[in-house]
């Protein structure tokens, strides 16, 4: 699977090109030196990071409508601005690179916050996982809220006019002539699904954190999608019998229950998963 490019990485190469600072790309400020590399940030995200308006637009503290003109405006630049054409080109570039060599552990992985999947995580473990949120987990929450807040109350912001994820004309591939013309990913397979979350449940093993144990959990979720598979299915159910049991008496009974099916599942997919270079293999 390709690398995941992250919003902050694509903030960070914006900015240094520009310089300026990813608080004030975020921030409500109106002045002309900014305008530029907001609209290029919000551009480059949606073109590589995979997420939605309404995402990008919480990582952005903007609304959807505005990320969606934003896109537009760039779009219709780069069609007759070479130089622009090109500085775009270089930046997704770079953007694209980094999230390459986070992907093969040359530079180590940013902490992100799923602010949706934090929400149900809260919801579903109860005040005593919620008491463990942390600033940066509190903060992804409250941006998230902000943003669909001002979708439903504002959907107008600072340099569009209105218009809605329907108005979008749908395209097959970035229309932009940037320089590095990214095929469109497919769906994952089982077989890759199933390899991310062996090498996410190895990572968290080898050295427990939060920010490890989150990657975890995100790629738990495309499992998902394939409950119909015995093994699939047996460490869906270990894994939420583990949610419920944390900080219980039961948890060990859990966690002993929950590596079982990660056996269970590194065994069912042993002749066809190949082991990423430097990840171990998870076993009990």
């Amino acid at each position: 699977m390709s690398a995941q490019v992250q919003i902050a990485d694509i903030l960070d190469v914006v900015c240094s090109r520009y310089g300026v600072r990813p608080e004030e790309i975020k921030s409500p400020r109106r002045k002309a030196e900014l305008k530029t590399p907001r609209q290029i940030a919000m551009y480059l995200s949606d073109r590589l990071a995979q997420r939605n308006l309404v995402q990008i637009g919480a990582a952005l503290l903007r609304d959807r409508t505005t990320v969606l003109h934003c896109v537009r405006k760039i779009e219709a630049m780069l069609e007759e601005d070479a130089a622009l054409r090109a500085t775009v080109g270089e930046l997704e570039i770079e953007a694209l690179a980094i999230a390459g060599l986070r992907a093969q552990g040359v530079l180590p992985q940013r902490e992100t916050v799923d602010a949706f999947l934090l929400a149900e995580k809260i919801v579903r473990s109860g005040d005593r996982f919620a008491i463990q949120v942390s600033v940066e987990e509190t903060r992804a929450l409250a941006e998230s809220l902000l943003a669909q807040r001002a979708e439903q109350e504002a959907p107008c912001d600072e340099e569009q006019p209105c218009e809605r994820d329907d108005d979008r004309e749908p395209t097959s591939a970035p229309t932009a002539p940037a320089m590095l013309d990214a095929p469109i990913p497919l769906p994952p397979t089982l077989t890759e699904i199933a390899h991310d979350f062996l090498a996410a449940e190895a990572a968290y093993r080898r050295r427990p954190s939060l920010n490890v144990k989150a990657a975890r959990e995100r790629a738990i979720a495309p499992l998902r999608m394939h409950a119909d598979e015995s093994a699939v299915a047996a460490l869906l159910n270990a894994y939420d019998a583990l949610v419920r049991a944390e900080y219980s008496l039961g948890e060990r009974d859990a966690q002993e229950r929950f590596q079982a099916a990660v056996r269970a599942l590194s065994r069912r997919f042993s002749e066809l998963v190949k082991e990423p270079a430097n990840v171990e293999t998870a076993q009990g």
